[in-house]
């Protein structure tokens, strides 16, 4: 249930991106391949040294808490620049 919302919610993101179709499909591939890997080696790099250091349920929340913040920063910081580099491209005329 979890995979096919988030999957869903990502393809939905890219496809509102304001970019030629070619754009849009090496980004989803950069996503679907880095992003979600990296995402999974984090968090399993995380159980692993968390289980190693016999880090309680309040440390391992404490640790998410912190990388969903990271998370959250990046994406607003992509965000802004994202808009800030349309910004042009919609003060520009069509003709």
């Amino acid at each position: 249930m979890t995979w096919s919302c988030s999957s869903a919610a990502r393809n939905g993101c890219i496809g509102r991106l304001k970019t030629s179709r070619e754009a849009k499909y090496k980004a989803k591939q950069v996503v679907d391949t880095f992003v979600m890997r990296f995402g999974d080696s984090l968090s399993a790099g995380v159980v692993f040294f968390g289980s190693r250091a016999a880090l309680s349920s309040r440390a391992f929340l404490g640790i998410n808490v912190c990388l969903s913040i990271a998370w959250t920063v990046v994406a607003i910081v992509l965000g802004r620049e994202y808009a800030r580099r349309q910004e042009p491209a919609l003060e520009q005329p069509h003709g």
